[in-house]
């Protein structure tokens, strides 16, 4: 049977389609019957923007954050880029509103989060998900590391003072605030998708490549 997937980034409209602030903070806005996308869609969420976005001035004097192409049209880009401005260029809009978003969603209940290509240099997320962290008993993140274990990773030492931070490198894994090494067992039962994430001739897991972890996902989904 064929699957539709459908995409919403928050944006709205087709010429110069405008963030929608009300989208990403409400939660019963999205069911369905309601002007935005039903809750069963996939919503993306760029927390360092996109070389698309743009500050634009309307007619009538208002500020409004767009996804543009006509470059006719005077504009501010909208991205944060690698420099010493970053931790203030993240506390605007609309920036804070997924900041915002990302914060009350590792706050509530029991939330499972994976971290995938981060490098914990970004202070301003480093903040939402620490204080996710500590506040939030029922939340568990597993961070994925492409690069091998080093007890001089700043994320090693952080793992080991937060027990439900579990973190995983091609050789080694924090979990529970402990550094074990991998060990897998095939089971009888072995499919291909072992293949996916454990390399049985150098004993190495294998899902902090991205493509790998992509695939190894896609395939509980595949009927």
């Amino acid at each position: 049977m064929n699957k539709l997937a459908f995409l919403f980034d928050e944006f709205v409209g087709s010429v110069h389609p405008f963030f929608a602030q009300p989208s990403v903070e409400a939660e019963k806005a999205l069911q369905i019957g309601s002007s935005y996308p039903p809750i069963t869609w996939t919503r993306l969420w760029k927390l360092h923007g996109s070389v698309a976005w743009h500050l634009i001035r309307t007619t009538d004097g208002s500020v409004r954050v767009v996804r543009r192409n006509d470059e006719t049209v005077p504009a501010e880009q909208l991205m944060i880029f690698p420099s010493r401005d970053k931790y203030s260029e993240s506390r605007k809009l609309p920036f804070l509103t997924f900041q915002d978003r990302l914060r009350k969603f590792l706050a509530r209940g029991e939330v499972v989060f994976l971290i995938s290509g981060n490098s914990f240099s970004d202070e301003h997320l480093n903040e939402i998900i620490f204080e996710g962290l500590r506040a939030n008993s029922r939340l568990a993140i597993t961070a994925l590391s492409y690069t091998d274990y080093s007890s001089a990773d700043r994320i090693s030492s952080l793992a080991r003072e937060h027990q439900n931070l579990t973190v995983c490198w091609p050789n080694k894994v924090i979990v529970g605030g402990i550094l074990y090494d991998w060990t897998h067992t095939p089971s009888p039962s072995a499919t291909g998708s072992e293949k996916l994430f454990w390399d049985s001739s150098k004993s190495r897991w294998l899902l902090d490549d991205f493509e790998r972890l992509s695939s190894y996902l896609g395939s509980f989904t595949r009927n």
